[in-house]
């Protein structure tokens, strides 16, 4: 065997026997083979949870907007969608959540001064009285974020 052919073989030894060490050392994961399964999607962890607690006006059997929310930063940037939960339904109504057009000009926490003219796509939140209810309903839903923050919403709708 000539010399550069020992050394060839002397590398591809050292690279075989490193991949072997590697395969053992703690926390090394292999990729995975064409032929797994595909992964579960990974739930976005929650960093920041806050509630609200919301009280509206409604008239019988007339749509009544509750909330929309979007994601944006700072550079007026929109982001992901959030995804709203129902998770208690109104006794005395109905819930629908559907795409809305948010005015960054009116929205809070957005600068005055800064996405003037811009209506980003987001989701809104919209209820619904039986046409003879009277009185008070609530329901309750989560928004979450993408980045993982979550809001926790308490609502009564006093139906007059």
């Amino acid at each position: 065997m000539s010399r550069s052919a020992l050394q060839l073989a002397a590398i591809v030894a050292s690279a075989v026997f490193a991949g072997a060490a590697l395969a053992q050392a703690p926390g090394f994961q292999s990729p995975p083979r064409a032929d797994a399964p595909p992964a579960a999607p990974v739930q976005p962890v929650v960093i920041d949870r806050s509630s609200l607690d919301l009280k509206k006006t409604a008239k019988p059997g007339r749509d009544v907007y509750i909330g929309s929310y979007i994601t944006i930063d700072k550079t007026c940037k929109v982001g992901a969608t959030p995804k709203i939960e129902i998770t208690e339904q109104p006794p005395n109504g109905s819930l629908r959540i559907r795409p809305h057009a948010v005015v960054l000009m009116t929205a809070p926490g957005v600068q005055r001064n800064k996405c003037l003219g811009t209506s980003p796509s987001g989701i809104a939140i919209w209820y619904r009285s039986k046409p003879r209810a009277k009185g008070d309903d609530t329901f309750a839903y989560s928004v979450a974020y993408p980045d993982g923050r979550q809001r926790d919403v308490k609502v009564v709708v006093s139906i007059q």
